[in-house]
């Protein structure tokens, strides 16, 4: 019994320093996205041209781009959420005015979301969309948002013409859509203040309908801390177990 106490208490309070190892290490992170965030935008003339070999070294740095919408490919991410409320994120290609020495590339922006209709799910918000060549700011990820879905949603036709309504739309998709376009990899989180159009352009004010308000990324640190407590409390109890019934209670029966 004794062998057996010291090798279940061993156990779990080395599961439970992993657990604070595995804290620091998202601590880590969280430092890291931090500081992306707080580096200089990203521009058309460093994106694609000086795209790192491993690009989610890039995760939440910002960005801002000057191109034009391909607007007849928008799609409504659907069981998308903002505040409690259910909806759709808007994801619009968005290609990139070329820089000298570098080729035109499209990048994929989720623009905003926006709320689904009360009873008919299917029926999709009419949204503006800024024409011509606009500069626009967000915040890179490397991966589209992506939710649990039942079953395959197929490829798209590249003749269909948005906008559409699916579950997830992964990069896989979207290739099979548009397959002649040069794409770059991730999505840009748009943020406000939105579409900045360039002078003599379209009014800023088209996309003031989207909300915006995406969430920090969530490294789970606190996941791991209450994995941890509850890891050195299992402890505690093993070890109270021991003493009592192993200590106490034949002393006390004696």
């Amino acid at each position: 019994m004794l062998l057996a106490a010291i090798a279940a208490i061993g156990l779990t309070l080395s599961l439970g320093f992993w657990q604070l190892s595995r804290a620091d290490q998202k601590q880590a992170l969280a430092a890291q996205l931090a500081q992306q965030q707080a580096l200089a935008p990203i521009g058309n003339q460093d994106w694609p041209c000086a795209m790192p070999t491993d690009p989610a070294s890039w995760a939440q740095r910002p960005a801002r781009l000057t191109g034009s919408w391909m607007s007849g490919h928008t799609v409504y991410l659907d069981n998308r959420q903002m505040s409690g409320q259910p909806g759709f994120f808007v994801v619009t290609p968005f290609e990139l005015q070329p820089v000298p020495a570098c080729a035109a590339k499209v990048v994929l922006v989720q623009r905003g979301w926006l709320p689904r209709h009360a009873h008919d799910r299917t029926q999709l918000p009419t949204l503006p969309i800024e024409a011509g060549v606009i500069q626009l700011q967000g915040r890179w990820q490397p991966t589209p948002h992506q939710v649990y879905a039942l079953g395959d949603e197929g490829a798209l036709n590249p003749s269909i013409q948005g906008p559409v309504l699916r579950q997830n739309m992964d990069a896989s998709a979207w290739r099979a859509w548009l397959p002649n376009v040069a794409w770059l990899p991730g999505v840009l989180l748009q943020t406000q203040p939105g579409a900045e159009p360039t002078a003599g352009q379209t009014d800023p004010s088209l996309s003031t309908s989207l909300k915006r308000d995406w969430p920090a990324p969530d490294t789970g640190v606190d996941k791991h801390h209450a994995y941890a407590a509850q890891w050195f409390a299992l402890a505690f109890t093993l070890t109270g177990l021991y003493v009592w019934f192993q200590l106490i209670r034949p002393r006390r029966a004696r």
